[in-house]
């Protein structure tokens, strides 16, 4: 994405005499484009901690109940 140097909006791609530019929607300007442009950005991911871990429910308080339909434990 490229922005307009003067107001800060984004500028948009328009075809002009079979050739391309760049040009702002609201200043009077364009940039013819002369070369190819491209970068990725890459984002680094959160670290998740593991919640479903062998130790997570060795300390949880638990009942037995009885199931009324069947009796199971």
């Amino acid at each position: 994405m490229s922005f307009c140097p003067f107001c800060a909006n984004v500028l948009f791609l328009e075809t002009n005499n079979q050739k391309n530019r760049l040009t702002c929607n609201l200043c009077p300007v364009f940039f013819p484009i002369k070369e190819v442009n491209s970068a990725r950005n890459y984002c680094k991911l959160k670290v998740i901690d593991d919640i479903n871990n062998k130790g997570s429910f060795e300390n949880l308080e638990s009942t037995a109940i009885c199931c009324p339909s069947c009796n199971h434990q």
